[in-house]
């Protein structure tokens, strides 16, 4: 929102609105940093194909160097975070987390039964529609909320190639919000009746789709996590060895095995 106001108004209030809530969010997730990043590239390339070149570099400029200053506190913690992580080499994706990444909107699943495939093509033919929209009306702003948010994805995914973490799906919400601002912007300039109904009905069936998958998600995580205390309660005597692989799995397990 405010990287709209940006390049339409170059006003200090519309530059300090993008600096803080920049902050905010490289304070608050990782990759939404890799995001903002990118909103400033997008600023940046305005900025040469604007008029006044100088002026808005120098407040250009003022953003980015407020940004670095007030994140470099953060660094010492984040330079940590990473030596603990260390390296494990992860492949590239497959055609399947490709295709995976793609419909990551309305949902990140691995499963490749029919159902799943199914509702991942109709995830596609909405995407589909919804750039084909955004090329017909020249939808410069909401094209480039799209485009975001994929970058984004690409480029956490070879980011996180190399270490033993996979990109969580709440880690993604930041700019899936991005994704269904700039959709329903999108459908909400259409005026095409037929159309609007059409794109409404595949929201409906996306939606409704997806509240069944999280139901079925909810059960199974309770499921495994009834069998995991059985399991735990099995173990759980003085005459077992626990040995963790992980300081992950310390932190998590270790007060529940020593009660």
């Amino acid at each position: 929102i405010y990287f709209r106001d940006v390049v339409e108004n170059w006003d200090r209030k519309s530059w300090a609105f993008l600096t803080l809530f920049t902050l905010l969010s490289a304070y608050t997730q990782y990759l939404f940093a890799i995001s903002c990043g990118l909103i400033y590239l997008s600023v940046l390339y305005r900025i040469l194909k604007s008029e006044d070149v100088k002026a808005h570099l120098k407040q250009f400029a003022f953003s980015v160097i407020s940004l670095v200053v007030l994140y470099a506190p953060w660094m010492v913690v984040l330079v940590h975070q990473l030596k603990t992580h260390p390296s494990t080499g992860n492949e590239l994706p497959q055609l399947t987390g490709i295709f995976n990444y793609l419909t990551v909107f309305a949902v990140k699943n691995p499963d490749l039964s029919f159902e799943m495939i199914l509702f991942k093509i109709i995830a596609l033919m909405f995407l589909f529609m919804i750039l084909l929209l955004i090329y017909k009306n020249r939808a410069e702003y909401e094209a480039n909320g799209i485009l975001i948010m994929f970058v984004t994805i690409a480029v956490s995914v070879f980011v996180i190639m190399g270490s033993a973490r996979d990109i969580n799906t709440r880690y993604l919400l930041p700019v899936l919000g991005i994704f269904w601002l700039c959709t329903s912007i999108t459908i909400g300039k259409l005026e095409n009746n037929k159309i609007l109904a059409i794109m409404l009905a595949l929201v409906i069936v996306l939606a409704g789709i997806s509240v069944f998958i999280t139901q079925d998600d909810i059960t199974d995580r309770f499921e495994f996590n009834d069998r995991k205390s059985s399991f735990l309660e099995s173990i759980n005597n003085n005459g077992s060895v626990i040995v963790y692989d992980t300081d992950f799995g310390y932190q998590v397990l270790h007060d529940d095995l020593n009660k």
